[in-house]
């Protein structure tokens, strides 16, 4: 504190920082029980001592009273914290003071590292240190003891509660959450400038050739720190067990280190060896006889990823098999060490990419079988990271200039007939893609003006670019909010609309009327029909699209939709173009993200990405007699399209020539007056669709 000539001047400064609204001066008498004229020596001697210090004195506010000001409360509250500040974790866990700013979950996380190193604490110590009631430190202790580990218990004794259990276990907790146990303490903390750690880690990586991340090696020095301060005030906490000592680099320097230390423990230089392996490295010795076993694992971790993805990241060279090589090194040793790693953006990694974190988890499945141990959601966030940065790096085209990417699950069939519609209503737009969930999420949209999906996607914390969701075949209020977005967003002029709008005879006819005077009204309407008719291109003809592999089947009974879609699928199931889990995809899609396939008129275009198990090209049509609905839809719908794409490219003939028909009423009455095998083969013969 302040130094103040006058022995209640630092009560005075107390009863000001409790009531920053003001202070009466005959409250002030009251609390110090001092004469008014004491009261006024106080404020004198203090306001002194402020003023020394470059700080704002009190002042009297009319009907108020007397206040300290705000910057002069921070400024004394920052030299109380630093007062307090402890020189080793020793004396801070001996009588921590903790700010009243953290919330329930890090106050429980700092009452369970306090109940970690301390022999017993109170409920009315919990209260103190925490500022909380007693009820609050009892519903804390509670919450600590349901989520404790097996074999690790809490007691009651005579002067508190204690920790009992499994020392390593302790530590091992302590160690995964030390990063956030140290940040909400820090302040309190001026630790004297010992340098030995940091020389002897520093020894370590010359030795072993292995070189930590920055993040991890000062996390170490601090995470040793407590340790050495546990084991040397508190001897019962020692591991004085007889343990296999290792024959490894990193083993030996523990040893030597710890001895230098006064701790001669062969199972503590053990546990330190352990803990260091399972820190980030930047760089790790290839010579390193785990990380050749790692290499070919790596690499099959990679491959998978690339199967189940459809990606094509480099697989035997480049920096991603090195890097996540160097990266399942110190994963390998936290898994079979049980060290659990916490990691910060778990829960934005799985809402950012939460298809490329699912990818991940199987693709991971080459380590999992090879440690035989399972691995954490926090683990393989850590690893989505490398995938998804792979990703970003093939640098998937993006418009320079500002383009609207078009997104479906699969980036396969919905989305290539609603990018065809698109840039056809509007060609002066960059239409980007399509793209499939997975490269929307690792895709940079720094160039990218508008997001136009077929289902509906997460919003990406990481960005606040706009996003819509619209059918495969848009309604008339659909397009107008399509051109809206368009507009609003920049992607085309105000002014603009959609170029191959057909033009309406009639309210071109009342535009003219208000220049020129019509004699003949019907005989204008026929010659203005008859000049848009032959200026308007024509569509174009229907190439014939139909190839060998494609099937059609007509149901004559009600069937359930999962049902129907599998039959649906079967002919090209049979004939191994197609997987079983392939189907098994497609009615988990549907479930996921709703009825986005369903694509109007009754027509159901079941398809996923060529990865879910795709061998060969193939199409079938099964149109079904009794409508079915999907769970949660409201939607009639008749006709399957089952689409087995092998790439994004060599199904869009027949998915043209689907459009054409699609959209032509006449031909949707046609498909549903069909009552027989023989004439649903007629209408898809004659359409090009089969053979």
């Amino acid at each position: 504190m302040l130094a103040i000539r006058n022995k209640h001047g630092n009560e005075l400064l107390k009863l000001l920082q409790q009531n920053p609204a003001g202070v009466s001066l005959k409250t002030l008498e009251e609390r110090m029980n001092l004469s008014r004229r004491s009261i006024f020596y106080t404020i004198k001697a203090v306001n002194l001592s402020l003023a020394e210090n470059q700080l704002d004195e009190i002042e009297h506010i009319h009907e108020l009273g007397y206040v300290l000001p705000q910057e002069t409360a921070r400024a004394l509250q920052q030299l109380q914290t630093q007062e307090k500040r402890a020189t080793s974790f020793t004396d801070f866990l001996a009588n921590p003071w903790c700010s009243s700013s953290v919330n329930k979950i890090e106050r429980q996380l700092l009452m369970r590292w306090l109940l970690v190193s301390r022999s017993t604490t109170s409920i009315n110590q919990f209260s103190r240190f925490f500022r909380i009631s007693r009820n609050t430190a009892i519903h804390d202790l509670a919450a600590i003891e349901r989520n404790l580990p097996k074999g690790i218990v809490l007691k009651n004794s005579p002067l508190g509660k204690t920790m009992l259990g499994d020392e390593v276990n302790k530590r091992r907790w302590v160690f995964a959450n030390f990063n956030q146990l140290f940040e909400l303490v820090h302040d309190q903390l001026s630790f004297s400038d010992d340098k030995r750690i940091d020389q002897q880690l520093h020894l370590l990586e010359k030795i072993t050739g292995n070189t930590l991340v920055d993040e991890a090696f000062h996390s170490l020095v601090l995470y040793i720190k407590w340790v050495l301060e546990r084991i040397k005030t508190f001897p019962q906490y020692q591991l004085k067990e007889p343990v296999a000592e290792p024959e490894t680099l990193a083993f030996t320097w523990a040893n030597s280190f710890l001895h230098d230390f006064g701790v001669d423990l062969p199972a503590e230089a053990k546990f330190l060896a352990e803990i260091i392996n399972t820190q980030a490295f930047q760089h790790v010795n290839q010579e390193n006889p785990l990380v050749k076993k790692l290499y070919p694992i790596t690499v099959r971790m990679i491959e998978r990823f690339n199967e189940i993805s459809g990606a094509e990241l480099q697989v035997t060279e480049g920096t991603l098999v090195q890097n996540l090589s160097v990266h399942m090194v110190s994963t390998y040793y936290r898994c079979m060490y049980g060290i659990k790693y916490h990691n910060p953006l778990l829960k934005q990694i799985q809402t950012d990419y939460r298809e490329s974190f699912e990818l991940t988890r199987k693709a991971v499945e080459p380590f999992i079988t090879f440690t035989g141990k399972p691995l954490s959601d926090d683990e393989f966030a850590l690893i989505t990271v490398y995938f998804s940065g792979a990703i970003r790096n093939l640098d998937l085209p993006t418009n320079s200039h500002g383009g609207v990417m078009v997104i479906c699950s699969s980036g396969i069939g919905t989305s290539q007939l609603l990018i065809s519609q698109l840039r056809s209503h509007y060609p002066m737009v960059e239409f980007i893609g399509p793209y499939n969930t997975f490269q929307y999420e690792n895709v940079s949209l720094n160039n990218v003006r508008l997001v136009i999906s077929t289902v509906k996607l997460p919003q990406r914390l990481s960005t606040t670019r706009p996003m819509i969701t619209v059918p495969v075949m848009p309604t008339t209020t659909d397009w107008q909010q399509i051109g809206t977005w368009l507009k609003r967003t920049g992607a085309i002029p105000e002014y603009a609309s959609q170029t191959n709008t057909k033009i309406d005879i009639n309210s071109l006819i009342d535009v003219m009327s208000s220049y020129v005077r019509i004699v003949d009204y019907q005989g204008l309407e026929k010659a203005l029909k008859e000049y848009v008719e032959q200026v308007t291109p024509t569509a174009n003809p229907i190439v014939p699209t139909a190839f060998d592999n494609s099937f059609a089947t007509y149901v004559d009974r009600a069937v359930e939709w999962k049902n129907a879609t599998w039959l649906a699928m079967d002919p090209l199931i049979k004939n191994g173009s197609i997987e079983p889990r392939y189907t098994s995809r497609i009615i988990q899609l549907t479930e996921e993200h709703g009825d986005y396939m369903a694509i109007g008129k009754g027509i159901f275009l079941a398809h996923a990405a060529p990865s879910a198990g795709v061998n060969q090209l193939g199409f079938t049509y099964t149109f079904f007699k009794e409508p079915f609905r999907i769970t949660g839809s409201k939607k009639e719908l008749n006709l399957i399209i089952g689409l087995a794409p092998i790439d994004p490219k060599q199904h869009l003939k027949v998915l043209g020539t689907l459009m054409h028909y699609i959209q032509d009423d006449q031909w949707i009455e046609q498909l549903h007056q069909v009552r027989s095998q023989a004439q649903l083969e007629e209408l898809l013969v004659h359409s090009h669709l089969i053979n």
